[in-house]
């Protein structure tokens, strides 16, 4: 039988989950316990409705128990892309091993298979680190914003401030356009709509870098692509993100941190906070 995949989504995701605990409970018996933790954008379609679908799942395995061939297995009964569930981002800046103590249990499958996500402050803490202007990074932070005020879950930069300190250890790891961002996202009045803007930039971020591959291929690193792709943008007509990203310059920012650390009754603690987000910082030059 022939399958069209379109992408996971909250409506589909777990259908594959139980087909991987299925191939778990045959190849390693019925008393077997794997554990996983989902981040990234298949968390935001399993715990948010702001998202449609994302392409693969990214997961990190706790138990320690490899399960590549059942996972190998469903893509090819499938027809899923190589790689539907990887564990990749575990190499990248925005891993953690202590993403293990803020998960959330999502699910069970067949008794062999246990699935919790990353979500919430601390899926915004996992975003800040990756930060991708050409991926769905911004607009996945907002999105989640969104959904906390909406269903009256406490959000403000204190609560982001506490999950990067909690999985991170501090803002050393987050570059300096992710904190000008979610200082920007903190001081926007409508997000509903800056959500839309940002989707839209992302969009075409994504496209600018597709024709940039074409004509120039193995080119594009990853300590490269931001600075490629604020210079394609530089060239296009729409400025407007550079801009965005990068408006506020020193003086601003340290002003700006201190406004929303303040409390209800109007005061700052640094110990509260910590030091290190305190040092000022600018954008990149337009």
């Amino acid at each position: 039988m022939l399958y069209n995949f379109d992408g996971f989504s909250g409506e589909n995701i777990d259908f594959y989950f139980n087909e991987l605990s299925k191939n778990i409970k045959k190849q390693l018996g019925r008393n077997i316990n794997i554990d996983i933790i989902v981040v990234g954008g298949a968390s935001i379609v399993m715990n948010y409705t702001f998202r449609n679908s994302t392409t693969d799942i990214d997961y990190y395995n706790s138990s320690g128990i490899a399960i590549k061939d059942m996972i190998n297995s469903v893509g090819d009964k499938y027809g899923l892309p190589n790689g539907w569930l990887n564990n990749d981002f575990v190499r990248t800046s925005s891993f953690s091993y202590k993403i293990n103590s803020y998960s959330k249990f999502y699910k069970r499958f067949n008794q062999v298979l246990t699935v919790r996500t990353i979500k919430d402050e601390y899926l915004i803490a996992m975003k800040l680190a990756s930060f991708r202007l050409y991926k769905n990074d911004l607009s996945d932070i907002v999105g989640i914003v969104l959904s906390m005020k909406e269903k009256n879950v406490d959000v403000s930069f204190k609560t982001i401030d506490k999950a990067v300190y909690e999985i991170y250890g501090g803002w050393d790891a987050i570059k300096e356009d992710a904190k000008s961002f979610v200082i920007k996202v903190f001081n926007t009045d409508n997000l509903k709509e800056y959500l839309v803007y940002l989707k839209e930039n992302e969009k075409e971020n994504k496209e600018l870098l597709k024709g940039f591959e074409s004509d120039y291929s193995g080119v594009l690193k990853s300590d490269n692509i931001d600075d490629i792709l604020y210079s394609l943008k530089e060239k296009s007509d729409n400025k407007g993100f550079h801009q965005e990203i990068s408006s506020y310059n020193r003086s601003s920012i340290k002003s700006l941190i201190e406004d929303l650390k303040k409390d209800e009754t109007g005061s700052a603690s640094d110990d509260e906070f910590g030091t290190d987000i305190n040092v000022p910082f600018s954008g990149i030059e337009q």
